[in-house]
């Protein structure tokens, strides 16, 4: 899994099935392990497995099969990229418009939804009580969004 420590826990089980699938293990059309087995796997609570797998749900890649499971259905090799690469690319975008003036102090961030929409994310993506910290090139933000 990857190493990136200030992101939440199941973005990086997001990334780390997501160049998994993306190298082909396992293929498109075949199904993911059991909730369970990535519970055992990962040694996280069944609900930060549940939220990873719905962030590559909403990306795509893998479609729930009502009592079978998650089938992967998409992106191999050459996909869009680690699901944490484009929150750090919110977070430098948002480092970029305050750094540049364009958001000053007080000022309201863009929206969670055209963030989502943006940068193709989830929007439920956006961690507990909406709140999210972001960290790019050393520049921490603490933002709420509406």
């Amino acid at each position: 899994m990857s190493q990136g420590h200030d992101l939440p826990v199941y973005i990086r089980i997001a990334d780390d099935l997501h160049t998994r699938i993306r190298s082909g293990e396992p293929p498109v059309g075949g199904m993911l392990p059991s909730e369970a087995s990535l519970v055992r796997s990962y040694g996280v609570a069944r609900g930060t497995v549940r939220q990873a797998l719905a962030e590559l749900e909403n990306l795509g890649v893998l479609a729930s099969e009502m009592g079978k499971g998650r089938r992967v259905v998409g992106e191999t090799a050459g996909g869009r990229g680690p699901i944490a690469a484009r929150y750090e690319a919110i977070a430098q975008s948002l480092r970029g418009q305050i750094e540049g003036g364009s958001l000053g102090q007080g000022q309201r961030l863009p929206s969670e939804e055209a963030l989502a929409d943006q940068f193709a994310v989830s929007k439920g993506g956006f961690p507990h009580e909406r709140e999210h910290r972001f960290q790019a090139a050393g520049f921490r933000l603490s933002a709420v969004f509406s």
